[in-house]
């Protein structure tokens, strides 16, 4: 089953937690999403006369309402059509173009934008590196691009995809518990850097490494709050050894 399905199924599944869980509530469990989108957020605010924005996986819910409150139009884009649904039903739909599409098949249809943020989805396309292309081609010049990455190199993610996701998945089996599981592909600063020089010559974009985490799964979740402390200071008091190794890293580039 591909990825596009499972997700699809996933999230309808979860539409009416999943903003809270993550985002809403502040739990040791979702600071690092919180602390995501706190970058994005911080990132965003600085730019000046962003009129339209694209909101690329936005999910059930605008994670970014300081940037909706000052843009003309945000165009959201989701897999689920019942995400799409309840941003309309909970937001003013004056200035909300909704576009159900995965990111492999999307298609800007000559739109353009000041914005484009994506978070926590591209990882989850059949090639990261085409979508990452295809949303530099739909920013206006002097536009920007936000948008965060699972790290290839981070010893936490290497371990959570090749091994502890397969163990997972047996353990659930045998206790007849449906887990919907879809792949995750992990990326490099250097594949990145290599697309946005295809298109900017001498690109220069600022890229932030966060989530160090030392304790792999389950670990993590079995001591959470030393977990928590670990990814709390190391965010806060960066490793120049470490930083590299990260879970994520957040990508800023300006189209010129």
């Amino acid at each position: 089953m591909t990825n596009t399905r499972e997700i699809e199924k996933d999230f309808i599944a979860k539409r009416d937690s999943y903003f809270e869980d993550n985002y809403i509530k502040k739990t040791k469990g979702n600071y690092l999403r919180r602390y995501r989108n706190n970058l994005i957020r911080n990132e965003a605010e600085q730019l000046k006369n962003v009129q339209k924005v694209l909101d690329v996986g936005c999910g059930p819910a605008i994670l970014y309402p300081e940037v909706y409150k000052r843009c003309d139009e945000y165009h959201a884009l989701d897999l689920v059509q019942s995400n799409l649904d309840k941003i309309l039903s909970e937001n003013d739909s004056s200035k909300i173009t909704v576009i159900q599409s995965d990111l492999d098949s999307f298609k800007p249809q000559g739109q353009s934008y000041d914005l484009v943020i994506c978070s926590g989805s591209i990882e989850y396309t059949e090639n990261p590196e085409k979508v990452v292309d295809a949303l530099i081609k739909v920013l206006k010049p002097g536009g920007t691009l936000i948008m965060s990455f699972p790290n290839k190199k981070s010893p936490y993610r290497i371990w959570s995809e090749s091994v502890y996701k397969s163990f997972n998945r047996f353990r659930n089996k045998l206790k007849n518990k449906e887990v919907r599981s879809y792949k995750r592909r992990l990326l490099s600063e250097k594949a990145i850097r290599e697309v946005l020089e295809r298109n900017t010559e001498n690109a220069n974009p600022s890229i932030k490494y966060f989530g160090l985490k030392l304790l792999l799964q389950p670990l993590d979740a079995i001591f959470r709050s030393l977990d928590y402390t670990i990814l709390k200071y190391f965010n806060e008091h960066p490793s120049k050894l470490l930083h590299k190794l990260s879970q994520e890293f957040l990508v800023v580039y300006s189209r010129k």
